[in-house]
């Protein structure tokens, strides 16, 4: 994880990710941008090796309450991910020129 992207997690949300990034050059702001969604891989990568490493213990594969509880814990730790690198995404293209084909929705959303 690099340090721009460390700086943004620790802001803690979205109106510190305003103050931190709104003097930030272009360069650093496209850097960050793809910081975060190298990042967003990474983690999901982790969170599933996690996942498959004690979902397919046999005590919890045979166990349909442990399984349906690393489920959740799982698409909770997904979803709670995508929240934080979206968050320091979408700050980051407010502050960034805006361009159609760069930043539109569909292109935003493909992204990530």
């Amino acid at each position: 994880m690099t340090e721009r992207l460390k700086k943004c997690i620790a802001t803690g949300g979205v109106g510190g990710l305003f103050t931190l990034l709104k003097d930030w050059p272009e360069a650093e702001l496209r850097a960050v941008v793809e910081d975060a969604e190298a990042a967003f891989e990474e983690e999901s990568d982790r969170i599933d090796a996690l996942w498959k490493d004690h979902a397919f213990r046999v005590e919890n594969f045979l166990s349909k309450d442990r399984s349906a509880m690393l489920d959740r814990v799982k698409d909770d730790s997904i979803f709670n991910a995508l929240a934080i690198f979206s968050e320091i995404c979408s700050v980051a293209y407010y502050y960034l020129p805006r361009g159609k084909e760069d930043y539109d929705a569909d292109t935003v959303v493909d992204r990530l």
